[in-house]
């Protein structure tokens, strides 16, 4: 019987690692549009369509890092070597410069910021749109900007960095290279590659009790 709902039908056989593979797509889609108002475009790049240098907003970045809810999507750090580390001395320092009136104007020079990788980047005059992407580097003061939102003024901005680009040994090249601005061991870096996500991924998807549930720490905390 034809209902007339589709005009053709389509059948394709994928592996585990491509089903895997597009599952993580759909579920890190996702598109934001942010206003930069200062930012310059850097030379041609090979391997990169596009790539930014600007100062972002930090209410422009809360607006990246919500999702649907008006909470922290965590899974925009997914291409991170690190999760969020909580209190340590740089953190630290970092929520003093947020909650003081008087530092926050100097976030911008105090900052290293935070890179993104998109898969597209559209612009119309200052408004930026990303699709598809993954804050890279800067984890820890996504995290800090995120939490004390409330408490920063309109006009306070930190270094960003735009980055057009799909080709997966092209972002862990970035991963690797804007990460070794902190101490982070070479052994980290093993943590980008598909077998430790697919580690990770089986154990968060298997069902046990809180208490007896384990699970993969493929980033550190």
């Amino acid at each position: 019987m034809s209902f007339n709902l589709f005009s053709s039908v389509s059948f394709e056989f994928v592996d585990a690692d491509k089903l895997q593979s597009r599952y993580q797509e759909i579920n890190l889609r996702v598109e934001k549009e942010v206003r930069i108002n200062e930012y310059a475009s850097l030379p041609a790049i090979k391997g990169i369509r596009q790539a930014y240098l600007g100062v972002l907003p930090c209410s422009e970045l809360v607006k990246l890092l919500s999702n649907s809810d008006g909470k922290l999507h965590k899974a925009l750090f997914n291409e991170n070597v690190r999760d969020f580390l909580s209190r340590n001395p740089v953190n630290d320092e970092i929520a003093q410069t947020l909650t003081s009136k008087e530092k926050q104007g100097r976030l911008a020079a105090l900052n290293n910021g935070v890179t993104i990788v998109a898969r597209n980047i559209k612009i119309v005059g200052k408004d930026f749109t990303l699709s598809d992407y993954q804050i890279v580097n800067g984890c820890q003061t996504s995290h800090l900007v995120f939490e004390y939102q409330d408490q920063i003024d309109a006009e306070t901005s930190l270094p960003v960095k735009l980055i057009e680009a799909e080709e997966r040994d092209l972002i862990n090249e970035i991963v690797r290279a804007t990460n070794r601005q902190t101490e982070v061991k070479d052994e980290a870096f093993a943590v980008l590659s598909d077998f430790h996500k697919k580690i990770e991924r089986f154990f968060f998807s298997s069902e046990a009790l809180p208490d007896q549930k384990l699970v993969y720490e493929r980033r550190k905390r």
